[in-house]
């Protein structure tokens, strides 16, 4: 009992590793921290004393902070006391990534960086296919997990990548403001359609003089799910007369039509003074809209669609295992731990829930935790209300049926066509200097 109790201590303070932490923030590993009872009741922590060896990670230097390096090997050698963990930050150049990965044989698992392209290690052959590994385990359960994005990023039957965790964009009304400002949910299917929404909704404010503000965001600058790469010819196309036309639109109507200031959002959905805006903090702010909004009135949130009219979901975080390594059974052990319900649900938590665990128990556990919390009195009629939205909200996660297979692809599909939105660079200009640079970035 207290071995399995400080096992369970030991998961809240495991976070740091994989969310990042605060510089001039020391963490208190010594504070005793309690687990709510659905911590408790979720999928048991299992190791194996009789495993022997050693792993080696390569993590990026602002996740080896001395004590969550420490809050680590406590946690993983209490299930596995005969196995050494060892982080490596040194591999950790993003410049360099692959090329130092390539020459290091001591390397058994790394967490992929977010500025690197994945896919030509993958061709490369420097990380290794684990899909034996899971199909030979009987224990493991692809239904438990978001299965869409756990194959997602990798070619069909592999499992290069491990994704950890997740998020995919999602738009924040009510009903009182669809009725007001007749917004057409049924037509925001893809990001061109959106747009000519979301552009009506503008124009008809605009000639009403109305003090209400639109929108508290727009579409992604980039469409999501833009075809522009064509990888058997190595060429970047952006130009297109739809994109042409979803850019234009995006500067007429909607970049200049929405605050800038996120922290002012719900307030102003509150108050009748926006139509809607995007949910950029995750499940925690969901939950609180949830709260507030429901007071007067009910939340009401749709999903954004990629070109193809797919809910397109963007892991954060993968995992994934060295070629080269000699340790792979051991790295199985390690990343299985790592999707545990368990550590999937503190995880998320710790990262103020700005991201989706790909367990889905994990993500159930959350939303059961965060909305029933024994501090929060609510009436029967709030209860069912709730139960209700958590329903809904997994069945939303469910349709998620497309991957961003490299999100680092549309941050610089962003940045090179800001200026156009700016109105400081033409279209051609941005256009040019945005395929160079996503050719350099894919094929360079």
């Amino acid at each position: 009992m207290k071995k399995s109790l400080s096992i369970l201590v030991a998961i809240i303070l495991v976070m740091s590793l994989f969310t990042g932490c605060n510089k001039d923030k020391k963490t208190n590993t010594t504070s005793k921290v309690e687990l709510t009872s659905e911590y408790e009741n979720s999928t048991e922590l299992v190791g194996n004393p009789n495993a022997t060896g050693e792993l080696k990670i390569a993590v990026s230097p602002q996740k080896t902070n001395a004590d969550s390096l420490k809050v680590v090997f406590e946690l993983f050698q209490e299930l596995y006391p005969n196995i050494i963990l060892k982080i490596d930050s040194t591999s950790f150049d993003s410049k360099k990534f692959w090329t130092n990965l390539s020459s290091r044989n001591d390397i058994d698992l790394f967490f992929t960086p977010n500025d690197i392209n994945a896919t030509k290690a993958i061709q490369a052959g420097l990380i290794a296919d684990m899909s034996d590994y899971f199909k030979q385990d009987t224990s493991f359960s692809y239904e438990e997990f978001n299965q869409v994005v756990l194959q997602g990023n990798n070619p069909e039957g592999k499992q290069y990548l491990i994704p950890l965790n997740y998020y995919f964009p999602l738009f924040i009304t009510t009903k009182s403001m669809i009725k007001q400002s007749g917004l057409n949910i049924d037509a925001c299917n893809d990001p061109y359609s959106t747009v000519e929404e979301f552009s009506r909704l503008t124009k008809d404010y605009n000639s009403s003089n109305s003090e209400c503000l639109p929108l508290y965001s727009f579409p992604s600058s980039s469409p999501s799910g833009y075809d522009f790469i064509d990888y058997q010819n190595q060429k970047i196309t952006i130009d297109s007369p739809e994109f042409k036309k979803y850019a234009q639109t995006v500067r007429t109507y909607l970049y200049n039509s929405f605050d800038r200031d996120s922290n002012k959002t719900l307030s102003y959905l509150r108050n009748k003074q926006t139509i809607l805006y995007k949910n950029f903090r995750g499940l925690t702010e969901i939950i609180y809209a949830k709260e507030s909004l429901d007071k007067d009135d009910e939340m009401v949130i749709f999903p954004e669609h990629n070109v193809r009219g797919q809910i397109q979901a963007t892991a954060v975080e993968h995992i994934a295992v060295n070629n080269k390594s000699s340790n792979k059974q051991t790295a199985y052990a390690f990343i299985k731990f790592l999707l545990n319900a368990k550590v999937q649900a503190v995880i998320s938590e710790q990262s103020a829930l700005s991201i989706l665990p790909i367990s889905n128990s994990a993500l159930k556990l959350l939303l059961n935790q965060k909305m029933f919390s024994e501090t929060v009195t609510i009436n029967e009629k709030q209860k069912n209300s709730k139960n209700q939205f958590i329903n809904e909200f997994l069945e939303l996660v469910n349709q998620v049926d497309g991957v961003n297979d490299d999100p680092k692809i549309y941050e610089l599909f962003e940045e090179f066509m800001l200026p156009f939105y700016k109105g400081t660079k033409s279209y051609e200009e941005c256009v040019k200097d945005a395929e160079s640079k996503i050719q350099a970035y894919v094929f360079g």
